[in-house]
């Protein structure tokens, strides 16, 4: 070797000790995408502050705020007890009208809306969610069956996209459409336009977060859902509903037709099954006359062979399963909504224990399987978890749910 080449070889090794002596240089530590930052903090709820009126008039529609839903005073109080997002729920009506005008007044609405909670330090995802007047599946499907409706709702997101990517990121978020109404829907499904609303997204707001979501926010329809085109990108939130049993959860609507009250949850703890007619007419909040014998059928089978929370945990786990396998994140799945559909009052008290007890179940697994959740209804007065003495939710609610002063 000759002593050029030897020279050489000695600086080389030289340069190398000099590296190893003094460390490898420090990389910057990796940034959380924009949706890992908006739900870092994976406690969520509702909230309603965007009614809608129809104008008599014209026969469009215009936001009226909420006023109770926007104070500082239940913003600082709901942030006190560590949520840490909140699902705006948005009305898309508004935004859909072609006069430029009302519908850039209706999108500043909403963003003030949305500031004011930002200030409050929450993070937003905005969720066009159709809700009366009118009927909401009705109204979501007429979006998707009618190509004109189609081509407004592109636009409206679009459009909100384009103002929500102006935001700092990983502060706001955009749910495209809340419960898809796929069994209404024609020539055009969900899965479809969702994915053409994607992409259509993502040239205008290439990293904002979107939450996507198979039909009717269902868990089973999202794990069906084709997620190669949404899969490796970061910013993709996937959403799913839970509201098993339903005949729990939704028992003082019009269940199949019938109202209950009183049904428990796990389906008979510690309680004998009722056999006799008169015994299953307590269970009904309407005269035995207006009882349907289906609503009978099912009650029974709940009564006597409904599972246990164990059994509900796991479905809500099969969800964490379908994301490992898909390549997903766990930390990009949103259980959106979860909750109950009972007003205050004496149908509520009877079975409260029974609620905290879902509850606590629904937060307590989301929480394991490492999901953000967001609790349904908003936190509103005489809603089925408030206390009366304060407005707000009670503190053995508060507490199955995850907040904590």
């Amino acid at each position: 070797m000759n002593s050029s080449r030897k020279v050489a070889r000695r600086l080389f090794l030289a340069g190398l000790l000099s590296i190893a002596a003094c460390g490898a240089p420090e990389l910057a530590p990796a940034q959380p995408s924009p949706a890992r930052t908006l739900m870092a903090n994976p406690r969520a709820v509702s909230n309603s502050a965007l009614a809608i009126a129809t104008l008599p008039v014209r026969g469009e529609s215009t936001y009226v705020v909420t006023a109770d839903q926007t104070t500082d005073t239940l913003l600082r109080l709901v942030a006190s007890y560590g949520v840490g997002l909140i699902r705006l729920v948005t009305n898309p009506m508004p935004l859909l009208t072609d006069d430029n005008s009302a519908r850039s007044a209706s999108m500043t609405q909403v963003l003030k809306v949305v500031d004011t909670m930002r200030a409050s330090g929450f993070r937003v995802v905005v969720d066009f969610h159709n809700w009366p007047p009118g009927n909401p599946a009705e109204q979501s499907a007429a979006m998707v069956n009618n190509a004109g409706q189609r081509a407004r709702l592109s636009r409206a997101l679009v459009e909100m996209a384009g103002r929500l990517k102006r935001m700092p990121a990983g502060s706001v978020g955009l749910e495209l459409l809340n419960e898809p109404a796929c069994k209404l829907m024609r020539d055009v499904k969900w899965p479809e336009l969702q994915a053409q609303l994607y992409r259509l997204l993502r040239r205008e707001a290439p990293v904002l977060p979107l939450v996507l979501k198979g039909c009717n926010d269902g868990k089973a329809d999202l794990m069906q859902l084709d997620v190669r085109v949404y899969s490796e990108d970061p910013n993709a939130i996937f959403s799913f509903h839970f509201y098993e049993p339903f005949i729990f959860t939704h028992q003082a609507t019009y269940y199949r037709g019938s109202a209950f009250r009183g049904v428990p949850f796990p389906a008979m703890p510690d309680r004998s099954t009722p056999d006799s007619g008169s015994h299953l007419a307590d269970y009904f909040a309407i005269p035995a006359g207006q009882i349907k014998p289906e609503s009978v059928t099912e009650l029974k089978a709940y009564l006597r062979d409904g599972p246990g929370p164990g059994w509900y945990a796991r479905e809500i786990s099969q969800v964490g399963v379908w994301a490992d396998r898909q390549g997903i994140a766990r930390g990009r799945i949103l259980l959106g909504e979860f909750g109950m559909t009972l007003k205050a009052g004496p149908d509520a008290r009877k079975i409260l224990p029974d609620i905290v007890r879902w509850l606590q179940m629904i937060s307590q697994t989301s929480q394991r399987e490492g999901f953000a959740y967001a609790l349904w209804p908003p936190v509103r007065p005489s809603g089925p978890y408030i206390d009366p003495a304060t407005n707000f939710l009670r503190q053995d609610v508060a507490h199955a749910v995850g907040w904590r002063p």
